[in-house]
């Protein structure tokens, strides 16, 4: 009963209350002599601090639960306790060690005939190696997992596996092949209707569709991707702010229509106070171009660089919390990067869920654009490191950065939105996520016009070389971490 009770409030993410019921639940296992629980409450035990991040303290309670499954002969029960290891390695960015406990696993799977494990164990060898930039051999080991899934006719399983070689197959430049398996997987993930199998589909396939030319495809995929990262974590948070929407636009349509009923003076106030709040979203200039003739052409801009975020864990943390305390977190730490960006002079393009892209040199011309992002880059840094520590709930940053040309345009004629366009957004992109947490993570473009005037960094910084990093659509490429010098 105390285990059930545990399991109710790790649900309800009050993890205080779950650990204790566990606890309690051990003692009573333990004086009846119920290995077989005792082994399985570790593992509880081990989840719930994986999910707060407490690496170390899960990867005791997750061995517990190993030895103890070990000890009584379970080797189903040890062999999810030695794939539940190289998570936590894999969470830690320790890739060679989660290697090592996935292929623990996967021996102990093969000799018991666990083909539903078997599956699982290749899917996260071959993550590896894709990880590792050995696309060939993460392509073997998907293929070897959807064999198995086919015969189980496992369909989250296959689409999975479908998705996961497409990403291979675009590495590897094989852009025909990665169409048909983005495609195939697509339409099972679609009928079975799991949200967060067709947000990644709808990812990849823009990418695939980036790379091959086709920028209104990638438009359109981006768009549905955009969309169901807003309402993948559950249905009651998606009916949430689906609500909040309703009435602010309720509350805006009742404003626009008292604003149509003002006269002469009051009439001239609002219509100044809609233009300043459409300043907010829009360049001055693009702003100009519609008053006069209600359109914008899109413009290319030759030296920009730009940003791009996002919170590492972020859906892991958002799943347990209330919608209402995600939106406020958000608020509060893209209000405070809005205000950094504008000190450095760069400025905010847009966010997505928990990703920020923001960008320097345009619409203005800015010599120093790729060092004033690094300014602004290092100063969230900073705030980042001091918030953290006066709260509860902690947020870990990982930056890119990518110098080169971009085009900007306003996408829609109701409700505006300024955004970029082009390969270094892109590539920005893939920055960030090569990067880690709490790192800066710069192209090489970036650093060639970093090292051009080192005396335009607000503080000293340092460049530490990476090894070149395998890049989809791009190849390996050099990157370097920034860092303050302490």
């Amino acid at each position: 009963c105390y285990s059930n009770i545990g399991i109710v409030y790790k649900n309800l993410s009050d993890y205080d209350q779950a650990l204790e019921y566990y606890m309690k639940a051990i003692k009573i296992y333990d004086e009846v002599g119920d290995k077989v629980r005792i082994a399985r409450t570790y593992h509880n035990i081990g989840v719930v601090y994986q999910d707060q991040q407490y690496f170390e303290q899960a990867l005791e309670y997750y061995n517990r639960s190993r030895e103890t499954f070990e000890a009584i002969g379970d080797r189903y029960g040890a062999a999810g306790s030695y794939n539940n290891i190289g998570i936590v390695y894999w969470l830690q960015e320790e890739y060679d060690q989660a290697l090592t406990y996935y292929q623990k696993s996967l021996a102990i799977r093969e000799a018991i005939g666990d083909q539903n494990g078997i599956a699982h164990c290749y899917s996260n060898i071959a993550d590896y190696y894709h990880k590792k930039g050995e696309s060939e051999k993460s392509l073997e080991f998907h293929r070897n997992a959807l064999n198995i899934y086919e015969k189980l006719k496992d369909k989250y399983g296959i689409a999975r596996s479908k998705l996961s070689m497409g990403d291979a197959e675009i590495v590897l430049g094989n852009l025909k092949a990665a169409r048909l398996w983005l495609q195939q997987g697509l339409s099972i993930a679609l009928e079975i209707g799991v949200k967060d199998l067709e947000f990644n589909f709808y990812k990849t396939m823009s990418e695939l569709a980036e790379i091959e030319g086709d920028y209104q495809s990638a438009l359109d995929y981006y768009r549905r991707y955009a969309e169901l990262k807003e309402s993948i974590f559950n249905e009651e948070k998606s009916r949430q702010i689906a609500e909040m929407q309703t009435r602010y636009e309720s509350e805006k349509n009742k404003r626009e229509a008292e604003i149509y009923r003002l006269r002469n003076v009051e009439l001239a106030r609002e219509r100044e106070k809609s233009e300043r709040l459409l300043l907010n979203i829009l360049p001055q200039s693009i702003v100009n171009d519609l008053k006069e003739t209600g359109k914008t052409e899109p413009e290319l801009f030759h030296d920009v660089s730009v940003f791009f975020s996002d919170f590492a864990g972020f859906t892991k943390i958002s799943s347990g919390l209330p919608a209402g305390v995600i939106i406020n977190e958000l608020s509060d730490l893209f209000t405070r990067f809005d205000e950094i960006m504008e000190k450095n002079r760069c400025e905010r393009i847009k966010t997505i869920g928990d990703a920020y892209l923001a960008v320097c040199g345009m619409p203005q011309p800015n010599e120093h654009h790729a060092h004033n992002l690094v300014n602004a880059a290092l100063e969230i840094l900073e705030y980042l490191k001091n918030r953290n520590r006066t709260h509860d709930l902690t947020w870990y940053i990982r930056i890119g950065i990518h110098s080169g040309e971009v085009v900007g345009g306003v996408v829609g004629t109701k409700k505006y939105l300024y955004d970029i366009f082009g390969d270094t957004v892109n590539t920005a992109s893939r920055m960030e996520s090569n990067s880690e947490p709490m790192r800066i993570n710069i192209s090489e473009m970036t650093y060639s016009i970093l090292q051009e005037n080192v005396e335009a960094f607000n503080i000293p910084v340092k460049f530490i070389p990476r090894q070149p990093q395998e890049v989809k659509g791009k190849g390996n490429m050099r990157m370097y971490f920034v860092e303050a010098i302490e």
